[in-house]
């Protein structure tokens, strides 16, 4: 029975692997593809039979060219259908409608303080979603939700926790919701997840093992990826750097949120930093120094500028116990939807049995 097991996570893991080369790196042949990936052409090939036999890959017409037999080249299947990725957060909703190909066909955003409850914020995102369906005319295959709050992994609903900056969250319950409207499988988890798992396939710590991505807006938080693993909690809560107490009476998110109120860009009057930008290199630092990771990276809108960004380097680092390469990435704003368009691609193709089912 191990062995057995053991074979088929092999087997699931290089079909996933086969699917992503071929939908970030192009078409390819399977010589190709065993170079690009270290697997053995026989694995590969048999990676190749799985998903030609889902519908997700297909053969080209063209053949490698130079000595030797010429070999088949294969590609994503593009018609077969397409994926959402919804990004919500307190202020703001993102929506993309993506291909096979990991191509942006269809985007939209608005913002979710205009709308005053749970049943109308869903609403307008079904009916943006349906407009880009209609308008693209494929199948809907697999949506992955991004919510800037704790989601608890077993109830796929958001973690009511108190000072929660997106207060709605709690009440969305957006995977029975969507599931039920769109008739496809859908996966929720935070923001912060999704940009970590989003940095780990696409972004500046692409194909790292250990690594913490911080998310730093609004909300606060770090996803921990170890051994090539998203480390989510026993009930999805880890990471929450947001709560760890600035003073006796605020959290450091609440603490940045005040500072930021007073001084949006954290640069006092006489041109030093706020304390609030010392605290958050304090925590930052504590959480490297507990994890120990190979990298950081630093994500979210408060990365965006160039400034804050060195100084929140410099802050860290004099607080290690050894020197780390601290990133900024380089989709600060796109990485939860990015994240979730990922969840929505591998939950395809796990209902598509390539991957099996947990």
């Amino acid at each position: 029975m191990t062995r057995k097991h053991h074979f088929s996570h092999v087997a699931q893991a290089t079909a996933q692997l086969i699917f992503t080369v071929l939908q970030t790196q192009g078409p390819m042949s399977r010589a190709a593809l065993a170079k690009h990936t270290c697997v053995s052409r026989p694995t590969v090939s048999g990676a190749i039979e799985r998903l030609q036999e889902a519908g997700l890959v297909r053969q080209t017409s063209r053949r490698t060219q130079g000595q030797g037999r010429a070999g088949i080249i294969f590609e994503v299947a593009s018609d077969y259908g397409l994926v959402i990725a919804v990004a919500i957060d307190a202020s703001q909703c993102q929506i993309m409608a993506k291909g096979l190909n990991n191509q942006i066909l269809s985007q939209h955003h608005f913002l979710t303080q205009d709308l005053n409850s749970p049943a109308a914020l869903l609403q307008t995102i079904e009916n943006n979603v349906q407009s880009m369906i209609k308008t693209l005319d494929l199948p809907v295959k697999a949506m992955g939700v991004s919510l800037a709050a704790p989601v608890d992994p077993s109830t796929h609903n958001a973690v009511a926790l108190p000072l929660l900056p997106f207060k709605m969250a709690g009440e969305l319950a957006p995977k029975a919701y969507f599931e039920q409207r769109l008739q496809c499988p859908v996966v929720v988890d935070n923001d912060v997840n999704w940009a970590t798992l989003a940095e780990s396939t696409y972004g500046a710590v692409k194909d790292e093992r250990n690594f913490i991505c911080v998310y730093l807006g609004q909300g606060i938080g770090a996803g921990i990826f170890l051994d090539g693993r998203l480390i989510r909690g026993g009930s999805g809560l880890a990471g929450e750097l947001g709560y760890v107490p600035a003073t006796d009476t605020l959290n450091l998110q609440d603490y940045v949120t005040l500072a930021r109120q007073q001084c949006p860009s954290l640069r006092l009057p006489n041109g030093s930093w706020s304390p609030a930008v010392k605290q958050l290199c304090r925590v930052i630092a504590s959480a490297a120094i507990v994890v120990n990771p190979d990298k950081l990276v630093l994500t979210g809108p408060l990365c965006e500028a160039p400034e804050l960004f060195e100084a929140l380097k410099t802050g860290v680092e004099d607080y290690l116990l050894r020197p780390l390469p601290i990133l900024r990435s380089f989709m600060p704003s796109n990485a939860p939807v990015e994240g979730a368009a990922w969840g929505a691609y591998n939950l395809m193709l796990t209902h598509s049995h390539v991957l099996g089912s947990d």
